[in-house]
């Protein structure tokens, strides 16, 4: 956290929660980046975690991801007074939008933002085009030592399928973006 300066708001962006179960939610991506924003909180980075996500599929039954994310901060400790929600955006383009008109009615414009490392360029890039000052704080990165590599390293497996796809869709995403003037 040393490294981490400081900024006005942590803004978490979303990551695809399953319907909830009693007694807790399920999320595929985004517990990583909700235990980051927690510690960057403790540690005094920003006064307030901003949650950004909606649901990019409603279902029955399913409150959008940022609500659930929200309880989950307030059952870490973090004072709900401290928390803002925006619960609307279903992609990365809307999260910048409207977390823009939340945070500038209040004066923020410099932000942490938190996602996973995958997505973190894609998402400077928008945030920056909707005004804010970025400073990257990437959860979930996957660290391996390639000093030594191994045959099976070049196996196929269902571990190299997901990675290949999360590389697909980001590089298909930054070029949409970009496309759509979205991203600079």
């Amino acid at each position: 956290m040393e490294s981490s300066r400081q900024a006005g708001a942590i803004v978490v962006l979303g990551g695809d929660v399953g319907i909830p179960s009693a007694p807790r939610v399920t999320s595929q991506l985004n517990g990583n980046r909700l235990i980051h924003a927690y510690r960057l909180y403790q540690a005094g980075k920003a006064p307030v975690i901003l949650i950004s996500g909606g649901n990019v599929f409603p279902q029955e039954g399913l409150e959008p991801e940022a609500v659930y994310s929200q309880q989950l901060l307030e059952e870490f400790g973090v004072p709900s007074a401290a928390i803002l929600v925006e619960s609307d955006s279903r992609n990365t383009r809307e999260n910048a939008v409207r977390t823009r008109k939340i945070l500038g009615a209040i004066g923020i414009d410099q932000i942490l933002l938190v996602t996973s490392g995958f997505h973190m360029k894609r998402a400077v890039l928008t945030f920056e085009k909707s005004g804010f000052d970025v400073i990257p704080s990437p959860s979930g990165i996957s660290v391996v030592d390639y000093a030594q590599p191994q045959l099976l390293d070049w196996w196929p497996s269902l571990g190299n399928l997901k990675k290949a796809q999360i590389l697909i869709h980001e590089k298909i995403g930054l070029m949409v973006y970009r496309i759509r003037g979205w991203t600079d």
